[in-house]
């Protein structure tokens, strides 16, 4: 089976080059959502870089969940940049233990709010 791709999405960045969203086929792979940078070439055209991901279907409720929560944060006017978690200073992203469709007790629902309110 022939790779395949399925442009969903450009967004332009400018003279900076373009952010593509895609459905994209592997080596005969599953489909996955494929979010990639682009520049620009000499000519103008578009060419992909290495910088980017591909999101496994399992995976996607849990990105767009995490982004649903990030834009609520702007919408309101909450804390969207990541915190300091480091003595050097350096930041990193926190990471969500859960997964999407998981049984989740009570308790561990309130300690992962908790967590994403820190986060923000």
């Amino acid at each position: 089976m022939a790779d395949q791709e399925h442009v969903v999405c450009v967004i332009d960045r400018g003279e900076h080059g373009a952010i593509r969203v895609a459905r994209k086929t592997f080596n005969g792979s599953q489909p996955f959502t494929d979010l990639r940078f682009f520049y620009k070439d000499e000519a103008g055209n578009l060419k992909p870089t290495a910088k980017g991901t591909s999101i496994r279907d399992s995976e996607l409720h849990s990105v767009l969940d995490a982004l649903a929560k990030i834009a609520n944060k702007i919408e309101s006017g909450g804390r969207t940049e990541p915190r300091v978690t480091r003595s050097d200073n350096r930041q990193r992203t926190l990471p969500n233990s859960t997964t999407h469709n998981a049984p989740v007790s009570e308790e561990a629902a309130r300690a992962q709010s908790e967590a994403d309110s820190r986060l923000f």
